[in-house]
């Protein structure tokens, strides 16, 4: 992605779905808002946390998680098939939203 950004080779919009296993320290946080600082970036939270910036639109799919607890395996951590299902429907929409 960075190579692409540079190269001037890239969309303008981004999304990412962020669930328990997104990771990045401090440092790659800000390298990772950096990179996109001039870039239209969605982002699906599928677990509640906080992203603030401008150029960043939030859709926290963990709302509909908080509403259907069917959503989530039994280990409370990984979507059920149900919820798989539900997060695809969702994100379609969001697309189809954004077109």
């Amino acid at each position: 992605m960075e190579k692409r950004i540079q190269d001037n080779n890239a969309p303008n919009n981004y999304y990412f779905l962020i669930d328990e296993s997104f990771q990045l320290n401090k440092q790659e946080n800000e390298e990772l808002f950096q990179l996109l600082n001039n870039r239209q970036v969605t982002i699906i939270l599928i677990k509640k946390t906080k992203f603030k910036r401008s150029n960043f639109k939030i859709i926290p799919f963990y709302k509909n998680i908080e509403t259907y607890p069917e959503y989530l395996s039994f280990d409370k951590l990984h979507l059920s098939d149900e919820g798989a299902n539900e997060l695809v429907k969702f994100i379609i929409d969001q697309l189809k939203k954004n077109i």
